[in-house]
């Protein structure tokens, strides 16, 4: 059942976020996790947020979701300031901790919540409509594998309930582009479409595939 709104402004004062709430609402992409679009005044300026509550019912070990997540999100955001890429913002999600510094928030009732910075200028495609689509969306999973191949650390695990109601677990290798292609696979294959986001700001399109990573760390 949706969170009130009410309730989800008592959520979002457990996350880093200064400035005061204005509203919420339901975004209706995607078929797993429960998230919310909030719109903050801060300073007099309005900004965006993304707070989205995991399904347990899907992520038996959201723990581990959410430590793939920030391990992911901040290789990627390193590897583009190596690369000296420009609006690396808009390029790598932003993951906003806690106010006890945390990737996620546990609330009493046992459920975990996590926010994002909302992503300006992008339009959601949950189905490919062109060609075009489909090349910009390869590229960029493309160029997602290519950040992720050098992944250092523990390997990254991920267990959820599969379609025909077991548990499947997953562990991959340390450094192989391949179990990423997997881990992929197995992300988009929770949902009957795997959105692709494509910039709709004039001054990004020349570099819309690279936005598509979003959603691919989205469905973790």
């Amino acid at each position: 059942m949706a969170y009130q709104e009410k309730q989800l402004q008592e959520i979002s004062k457990k996350f880093q976020i200064y400035g005061e709430i204005l509203h919420a609402e339901t975004l209706k992409i995607g078929h797993i996790n429960e998230t919310y679009s909030a719109t903050y005044d801060q300073g007099g300026t309005r900004v965006r947020y993304i707070h989205q509550k995991i399904n347990k019912g899907v992520f038996k070990n959201p723990l581990a979701v959410m430590k793939n997540v920030a391990r992911v999100t901040s290789h990627l955001r390193k590897k583009l300031e190596m690369q000296d890429s420009r609006d690396i913002t808009r390029r790598s999600l932003i993951l906003i901790p806690t106010r006890k510094g945390q990737s996620y928030f546990r609330s009493a009732e046992g459920e975990f919540w996590r926010t994002f910075v909302f992503i300006e200028g992008v339009e959601t495609f949950e189905a490919v409509q062109s060609p075009q689509q489909a090349l910009q969306a390869g590229r960029a999973f493309g160029e997602f594998q290519r950040l992720l191949v050098d992944l250092s650390g523990e390997r990254l695990f991920e267990k959820f309930l599969g379609a025909a109601g077991s548990n499947l677990t997953r562990t991959f290798p340390r450094s192989s582009i391949s179990p990423v292609s997997e881990w992929k696979s197995a992300s988009s294959a929770r949902s009957s479409v795997f959105p692709v986001a494509i910039s709709t700001c004039p001054r990004h399109r020349t570099r819309a595939p690279s936005l598509s990573w979003r959603s691919a760390v989205m469905a973790m």
